[in-house]
């Protein structure tokens, strides 16, 4: 009879495959996101408010008063995810396993990718709808909160243009700490969907400003214009190009503030049972983690 046992024999040999796959397919978000464990079932994710620019101190005047706290937050719950496939009693009399396992392990390897790489751009396909920040509004926002009254953006209803660039590279250069002292941040990444591969190999790789079409505002480029996202490396990490994201037009510039977190609560784990019922043995995979969207700082988003 086959049971949990046997069956372990059957299939550990054939456990490499599965993890070997998993590991060598290639995922952007791990250029996008900070990864950090977790041994919570959630996690607290808090903004603070740091001291502000100092005050003039006149003669026989007290000094003034400033202090820190935390304004924001923001509660983090991490999810399982995982899947199972079976494999009959009859499928392992007659070895069949041999030729049905390592697809169906590929697979099941590919699948728990996929969903990690969803879950991680969904952060970015909601930006400004349902992904929240710990100021209270949505990742992508052309106002969010500073504690003078001041807001900041970082969000641009444009395409990806040079003049797209110029404006989200002003606003990343413009924001600022709750304070209202300078945040000192620098863009670093270019994540763009599918239809703009072309216009981010363009804008990022040419040393000369080169039209690629009225719709990306770029009209103004004439012979031998440099250009300046080339020349002054806006963006020393490159360009990646990614499937999950749903508005293939959208585009999201990654800064330096490490403020997209991907918790990793369990590594990926896989049991083996058996159903003595059908007779039927089943793997299964799964793993707990969480992505979210701790500080707005961290990515500017670009899109029509």
């Amino acid at each position: 009879m086959i049971n949990s046992a046997s069956l372990s024999q059957l299939t550990r040999p054939l456990i490499s495959i599965f993890i070997g796959k998993y590991n060598s397919l290639p995922e952007n978000w791990k250029q996008i996101y900070t990864t950090k464990p977790s041994e919570h079932a959630y996690e607290i994710a808090q903004e603070i408010k740091y001291l502000g620019f100092a005050r003039k101190k006149d003669e026989g005047v007290p000094i003034s008063q400033d202090s820190m706290s935390i304004r924001n937050q923001k509660m983090i719950r991490h999810n399982t995810y995982g899947l199972c496939f079976p494999i009959t009693r009859e499928a392992i009399k007659d070895n069949l396993y041999k030729t049905q396992f390592p697809d169906k392990l590929i697979a099941l390897g590919d699948a728990l990718r996929a969903t990690r790489c969803q879950e991680a751009m969904n952060i970015l396909n909601l930006g400004n709808v349902s992904t929240m920040t710990t100021d209270g509004v949505t990742l992508f926002n052309t106002a969010h909160p500073l504690d003078n009254g001041v807001t900041n953006s970082n969000y641009a209803g444009v395409a990806l243009s040079e003049v797209g660039i110029q404006q989200a590279v002003k606003d990343i250069r413009g924001y600022k700490q709750l304070s209202g002292i300078p945040a000192s941040v620098k863009p670093q990444l270019l994540v763009v969907g599918t239809a703009n591969e072309t216009a981010a190999t363009i804008l990022l790789n040419s040393q000369y400003r080169a039209s690629i079409g009225t719709a990306n505002n770029n009209t103004l480029a004439g012979v031998n214009d440099v250009n300046a996202i080339y020349h002054n490396s806006t963006f020393p990490k490159g360009y990646v190009v990614d499937n999950y994201l749903t508005n293939e037009n959208f585009a999201a510039i990654i800064t330096d503030v490490k403020g997209l977190i991907h918790y990793e609560r369990e590594k990926i784990q896989h049991m083996e049972w058996v159903d003595q019922h059908s007779h039927t043995n089943w793997f299964s995979a799964f793993e707990r983690f969480s992505f979210d969207a701790t500080d707005w700082r961290s990515v500017y988003g670009l899109m029509v």
